[in-house]
């Protein structure tokens, strides 16, 4: 893999990675600037409670009657780095009393009706800030019902006539590509990172892409599909998605494995007894598809995967405050190797809890193939125009959903969303440092075959 990359001997290939600059993990790889888009017409729906629903439903009366409008601004902004739009002067308004003739514009991004276990009240969860936004251009009312969390009460429907307004790639800097170097909990590991186009592997009847070679030589492999130039739902296990939890209460759902969501100690609460949902579904994928057909001699036990639990803020048990975990992609290395890197029996570190050696990958893996957080990027080898896992924790929030995990999002970045949302599931696997490429070059067209003979 390492000759493939320069055409030469892997020895050549380690210095000239090695002399490469520095990478800036702050940026995406490639480094995208956006331009505004202005897309076509659309007709739309924002749901509101009526002002008579807001004074009698007990679980509404934290509301403002006022909220019985939408929320309309009148300025936006777009940023040109990380392709997001900022609303301002913002305000409550009857969309149906606005003037859409004149000067003014008038925009707005979403807002829902959300409700909140806690003080067993309904709010309204709105954003200013996002990489789709509506300019309305007309308005109509009717009056129907809503339920929310078995809560039925009177709302406004507005219907509108909008604009949609989204972004388009303008200018890009592709020098960021290839193979680069990094330290991991086994030596000096070969990550790939950017547009590239030759980390493709077909193993055991499905496509998978390589993340990076680990420090032990082993490779590390994400699912890609069962055919070649998979996109999608098709890059997912069974084509299908799951939930990363199917409980999302407590602190501890935010973990691949859990311990006791009643614990009094973040030990107790985060000690891996209990496998998550997504877990249980990968190593179910595994054991049939991997282990009972035979090809469990090709996979390494030795290397684990990190769901990095250390704190960042919040005590990781409290369920009534917030809590936020992990590191935000800047190492390979696991910070809590005993607790959070999680191994089988055969490895000499780890927690060793896993039954079969296969995970998902790392938030901090999607920041070195060249996503992030912060910018948009639809053209690193990791996007998927569909939402995946990663295994890494995310945060604990009460009000926006308890337990949150980190996820790949179709719209090109990183984000946390709460763990009982349904997103892909693709393994990750380890290769074993002495498998067999019998052919290929690792494009899609022609990737490196592994001998399973």
């Amino acid at each position: 893999i390492l000759a493939n990359e320069y055409q030469t001997t892997p020895a050549i290939a380690k210095t000239k990675i090695a002399n490469k600059q520095a990478v800036d993990l702050s940026q995406t790889a490639p480094v995208i600037k956006w331009v505004e888009k202005t897309g076509g017409s659309s007709t739309r729906q924002v749901i509101k409670p009526t002002a008579e629903a807001i004074s009698s439903v007990t679980q509404l009366s934290d509301l403002n009657v006022n909220e019985q409008y939408m929320y309309i601004c009148t300025t936006k902004s777009f940023n040109s780095e990380n392709a997001i739009y900022s609303l301002e002067n913002c305000s409550l308004k009857d969309p149906t009393t606005l003037d859409y003739s004149g000067d003014t514009k008038y925009y707005y991004l979403e807002e829902y009706m959300k409700y909140t276990p806690t003080n067993s009240k309904i709010y309204v969860a709105r954003n200013n800030r996002g990489r789709t936004v509506f300019q309305v251009t007309g308005a109509t009312k009717t009056t129907s019902t809503q339920t929310t969390d078995g809560i039925t009460y009177a709302t406004n429907v507005y219907n509108l006539s909008c604009i949609t307004l989204t972004e388009t790639e303008f200018e890009t800097d592709k020098s960021d590509k290839g193979l680069y170097q990094a330290a991991d909990d086994y030596g000096t590991t070969y990550y790939y990172r950017g547009n590239v186009k030759n980390n493709i592997v077909s193993f055991a009847g499905f496509y998978w892409q390589i993340v990076r070679i680990n420090g032990d030589s082993s490779i590390r492999l994400m699912y890609n599909g069962k055919v070649k130039n998979a996109s999608g739902v098709n890059q997912f296990i069974n084509n299908r998605t799951y939930q990363f939890n199917s409980k999302n209460t407590d602190p501890a759902y935010v973990g691949y494995m859990y311990g006791n969501p009643d614990g009094t100690t973040f030990d107790e609460v985060h000690t891996n007894t209990t496998s998550s949902t997504i877990k249980t579904a990968i190593d179910s994928w595994y054991k049939t598809n991997i282990a009972d057909k035979g090809y469990s001699s090709y996979v390494s036990n030795a290397v684990g995967f990190c769901g990095d639990r250390t704190l960042r803020s919040g005590d990781g048990i409290s369920t009534s405050a917030n809590s936020v975990f992990g590191a935000l992609g800047s190492q390979f290395t696991c910070p809590n190797k005993e607790r959070d890197l999680y191994t089988t029996t055969d490895s000499s570190i780890g927690n060793k809890a896993l039954t079969y050696p296969v995970g998902l990958i790392t938030n901090d893996e999607l920041v070195f193939a060249g996503m992030n957080y912060s910018h948009v990027n639809k053209l690193a080898w990791a996007y998927s125009t569909q939402e995946y896992w990663t295994m890494s924790p995310n945060s604990f929030d009460p009000t926006w959903g308890g337990a949150f995990g980190a996820f790949q999002y179709g719209n090109g970045y990183i984000a946390g969303i709460h763990v009982g949302a349904s997103y892909g599931a693709r393994p990750v696997i380890n290769l074993k440092s002495d498998v067999k490429i019998t052919e290929g070059i690792g494009t899609a067209n022609d990737p490196f075959v592994v001998e399973t003979n």
